[in-house]
């Protein structure tokens, strides 16, 4: 029966990193909703665990992921931002009540830490992206 109860609660947690990850590419205020649910569903499964003799692997330690600010120079280098339509400032139509094309929500990510980090020129981003980048703080604190 623990089992069972193991194999429900895996299923619901790969629905919620879905979920998730759906929530980081759309609308960032449902992320903490979802979070408390993974949260949940972590404590349930660490205690059917901890009811059977069930052995979880150990969780591996990895190094953090710099970015390639480098890799991002290169690949923006001819890029020039479009006025309107997505953030990022390649010019798509997003739709009524968007700021990015699927997606490229990392594209200006990249773009702004590149920029901060002095690999890519501050004029590859939009006025609109700028002031994104600066509202989320990928541009460092004292950004304006």
């Amino acid at each position: 029966m623990a089992a069972n109860e193991l194999k429900r609660l895996i299923s619901q947690r790969v629905e919620l990193l879905a979920k998730l990850e759906l929530a980081n590419a759309q609308h960032e205020e449902s992320v903490d909703a979802i979070d408390k649910d993974m949260s949940l569903v972590n404590e349930a499964i660490a205690s059917c665990v901890s009811q059977t003799d069930i052995k979880l692997p150990a969780k591996k330690r990895t190094k953090s992921r710099q970015p390639n600010h480098d890799a991002v120079a290169k690949r923006y280098a001819d890029f020039e931002p479009a006025a309107s339509g997505c953030l990022c400032g390649c010019g798509e139509d997003v739709g009524q009540g968007g700021l990015f094309v699927n997606g490229h929500h990392k594209k200006l990510h990249s773009i702004a830490l590149a920029v901060h980090a002095g690999k890519l020129s501050p004029d590859k981003l939009s006025d609109a992206g700028r002031a994104y980048a600066v509202k989320k703080k990928w541009m460092g604190d004292d950004a304006e």
